[in-house]
């Protein structure tokens, strides 16, 4: 795990965990059509409603109109 003190983060897998993580990052099938799935497992048009799918906090903002 990289982080460039920023906004940004890099996260390096093994292959061994080819296909067998989910989450923001996507699902590292080698598949990036697919990236976008919720924490329920629905394909979402947008990475703003994916993300939102995954918050830990119901203090979280419902997704909307960036500034």
């Amino acid at each position: 795990l990289l982080w460039d003190g920023g906004t940004r983060v890099l996260v390096q897998l093994s292959p061994q965990f080819r296909g067998r993580v989910a989450g923001l990052c996507g699902d590292f099938d080698g598949d990036a059509s697919n990236d976008l799935r919720s924490r329920q497992g629905v394909l979402e048009p947008t990475a703003e409603l994916a993300a939102h799918s995954w918050r830990l906090s119901t203090l979280c903002p419902e997704p909307g109109d960036l500034p």
